[in-house]
């Protein structure tokens, strides 16, 4: 049902579970979809992983030229930066998962 409603954490999860093969057949597209909905909204670990698709060229991110293919990551972990970094993560993740 969240994964349905947009719920950020839920797309997270569907991404790396998607990434991984766990429970899913496995699919960077399918993951590049999920971490890219969770990162709209602000997730940070959403944004973290999309950004680290991009450097990585993963799910058909690679372009012809390779500073092109940093541009979207370094926009990425710019706006995780400005949510203060990790701090952002433990606040999204919770004192009771750390």
């Amino acid at each position: 049902m969240c994964y349905s409603q947009g719920n950020a954490e839920a797309w997270f999860h569907m991404g790396v579970m998607y990434l991984n093969g766990w429970g899913v057949k496995p699919s960077q597209h399918q993951a590049l979809d999920c971490f890219t909905v969770s990162a709209q909204v602000g997730h940070v670990l959403g944004m973290y992983n999309l950004a680290i698709m991009h450097l990585n060229g993963r799910a058909g991110l690679a372009a012809a030229d390779a500073k092109a293919s940093c541009q979207p990551a370094l926009a990425l972990l710019k706006k995780i930066a400005e949510k203060g970094g990790w701090g952002g993560l433990v606040q999204q993740v919770g004192s009771s998962q750390l």
